[in-house]
């Protein structure tokens, strides 16, 4: 493999017309470090090829970047887990609910496929959240 000189890449543009692959999750990602690169390009001047930088200064850099990136890995999680609680109380609401629809149908108050309805909508509520129990 040919080495090349450390400028070639400073001055080479950033096109969104780079090639493309067939993948478009892959394109999608490329794009973004291409339109990244360009807004660091823009904002300090100078790519990741800079040489005023020691390895000490980029194991830092690196550093810090992982700790934020940690930090959004931390709130994600408390949002999720709050959506969790939530869900769970949605769940428990929906069981109520077909627990309700069972008694209603056996209510003298309601019909035969008044009943039959309730039981039925029940069943399948009950079966629907038992699947999704066990998605979590």
């Amino acid at each position: 493999m040919s080495e090349r000189h450390p400028d070639y890449w400073r001055n080479r543009p950033i096109r969104d017309s780079e090639p493309s692959c067939s993948d478009p999750h892959i394109e999608a990602v490329c794009s973004k470090f291409r339109a990244r690169s360009r807004v660091g390009m823009q904002k300090y001047g100078v790519g990741l090829d800079r040489a005023d930088y020691s390895i000490i200064d980029w194991i830092n850099h690196w550093q810090e970047e992982l700790m934020d990136a940690s930090g959004y890995a931390e709130r994600i999680l408390h949002d999720l887990t709050r959506q969790h609680y939530s869900g769970m109380a949605i769940m428990e609401a929906m069981e109520a609910l077909a627990e309700d629809w069972l008694s209603d149908a056996k209510s003298i108050d309601v019909n035969q496929t008044t009943a039959n309805i309730l039981r039925h909508l029940a069943s399948e509520l009950k079966s629907e959240l038992d699947k999704f129990k066990g998605l979590s």
